[in-house]
């Protein structure tokens, strides 16, 4: 499912996420998460997505440096939530999240 790939990249990233909760944007349902990303004194913050979408998944994320999120934030969500999908064929995972 979206929900559990979030996981499994945040993961394999080494990404410090947020509890993964659900979502729903003009492209469908999937599952989101804020996360931070250091390397050495940088700090980087980020909201990740995943759909999934006649069984391909898709990621879609927003980030910036961690100074920088909260005047950014609204930005970055619009540029999220425009995220179409041109020719949707629906999810097929069990939950859909």
């Amino acid at each position: 499912t979206p929900a559990k790939a979030l996981s499994d990249l945040s993961q394999a990233q080494d990404l410090a996420i947020e509890p993964v909760e659900e979502v729903i944007l003009r492209c469908g349902p999937g599952a989101q998460s804020f996360a931070t990303q250091r390397s050495g004194n940088d700090v980087m913050k980020m909201r990740l997505i995943m759909i999934e979408d006649g069984g391909h998944l898709f990621s879609i994320t927003a980030m910036a440096p961690a100074p920088l999120w909260e005047a950014m934030a609204g930005t970055l969500d619009h540029i999220i939530e425009s995220f179409v999908l041109l020719d949707p064929k629906g999810a097929t995972s069990s939950d859909g999240n």
